[in-house]
C-alpha cells in the first residue's frame, strides 16, 4: 500500500472523476497563468526569433532568386556568395564547401552541384 505525506491541516479522503477532472483544470489553468505571467514568455520569443529568422530570410532569399531567374535576371555568383555568407543557416555548409575545395578534396563541378542543393540557392 503506498503511503503519502499530508500537510498538517489536509485530511485524504476520495473523489469522484468529476471532482479529480476539476482539480486537475484548476491546477492546469493555474499553472498556464503562472507561466504567462512570468519571464519565459520573453525568452520563448526571443529563441522563437533566433530560430525562425534565419529560416524565413533563407526562403525570401530562395524566392527571390526565383522570381529575378523568371524576370530574366541574372544574379551573379557574387551575389549569391554573399546571400550564403550572410544567411546563418547555410554559413557552415559555405565555409566547409570552401575548406573542402581549397584542399582539392571536390572538384569544381561537385561544389558547385553541392551549392545548387543547399536550401537557399
Amino acid at each position: 500500500m503506498p503511503f503519502a505525506l499530508v500537510p498538517e491541516g489536509f485530511k485524504l479522503q476520495k473523489v469522484t472523476k468529476a471532482q479529480q477532472k476539476a482539480v486537475d483544470q484548476y491546477y492546469n489553468n493555474k499553472t498556464t497563468q503562472a507561466f504567462l505571467e512570468g519571464d519565459a514568455p520573453s525568452e520563448l520569443v526571443k529563441v522563437a526569433a533566433i530560430v525562425v529568422t534565419p529560416i524565413v530570410l533563407a526562403a525570401l532569399a530562395k524566392q527571390l532568386k526565383e522570381r529575378a531567374k523568371e524576370e530574366g535576371i541574372e544574379i551573379g555568383e557574387d551575389v549569391t556568395g554573399l546571400l550564403l555568407r550572410l544567411n546563418p543557416v547555410t554559413l557552415p555548409a559555405d565555409i566547409t564547401l570552401g575548406l573542402v575545395r581549397q584542399f582539392n578534396l571536390i572538384t569544381e563541378e561537385q561544389e558547385a552541384e553541392i551549392r545548387n542543393r543547399l536550401p537557399i540557392l
